[in-house]
């Protein structure tokens, strides 16, 4: 559907061109990524520093009660509801209806996933060993939806709405994506940007943010396991 079109599905709708929205995007993404630096962030951080354990149970929670990320939630939320006036479906859901049947997209995302593991088993994180983490693997129902909200529900779906433009919302989509991942470097670093790419593809193809989460959960439980041992104190440093 054009993006003339896009725009009169609600009448009082602001109209913004695909500069406007890419310099908008960018600027609330990078004031969120911010936050983490403000004076009440230190004060969030230790509260939710003193519910975590060393154990798979605070391992959960870290996941859980990842604010950092909803906090980013929150940024694009007040900008694509309050400034620029979309509606919930036209963020997540996206205009218009998919012509992609069930078990079509149910191969499509079970063939990415394999692909995208694949992909990451012969990189550097090849070497990992073996250590079952069921606090990391669960916890991530919860950060990877909080990711899929940010990503491929506000940014993508605002990007998408007001450039008109499906390619380019995911290119740009995908390189905020790798940012936030900038703990990586090197050639992992740009496989975080390739195997970005498919989670926006999809909701793009099937019109619903809710099989991205569904490719992003099947990429981290075939990988997780794969975490060195010391997963837990690392990722429970911050408490």
């Amino acid at each position: 559907m054009p993006s003339s079109e896009r725009l009169q599905d609600r009448p009082n709708a602001v109209k913004i061109g695909p500069i406007g929205i890419t310099i908008l995007v960018g600027i609330v993404f990078f004031a969120g990524r911010q936050f983490t630096g403000t004076g009440i962030a230190p004060s969030i951080d230790q509260w939710v520093g003193r519910q975590l354990d060393s154990n798979q149970w605070g391992l959960f929670l870290y996941h859980m009660l990842a604010w950092w990320v909803l906090a980013e939630v929150l940024f694009f939320g007040a900008v694509a509801f309050g400034v620029l006036r979309c509606t919930p479906r036209q963020v997540f859901l996206l205009p218009g209806r998919s012509s992609w049947s069930f078990q079509k997209t149910i191969g499509i995302v079970l063939l990415v996933a394999v692909c995208e593991v694949a992909i990451i088993l012969t990189t550097n994180w090849a070497n990992l060993s073996f250590a079952f983490h069921p606090g990391d693997m669960a916890g991530n129902l919860f950060s990877n939806a909080y990711e899929e909200l940010l990503f491929r529900g506000f940014i993508f779906g605002m990007l998408i709405r007001f450039s008109g433009s499906p390619w380019y919302a995911i290119l740009v989509t995908s390189l905020l994506f790798t940012l936030v991942h900038g703990q990586y470097d090197g050639w992992i670093l740009l496989g975080f940007f390739l195997l970005a790419i498919p989670f926006a593809w999809i909701t793009w193809k099937t019109q619903w943010i809710f099989w991205a989460w569904i490719l992003h959960m099947l990429v981290d439980w075939a990988v997780d396991p794969l975490l060195p041992p010391d997963r837990i104190a690392d990722l429970l440093s911050r408490g």
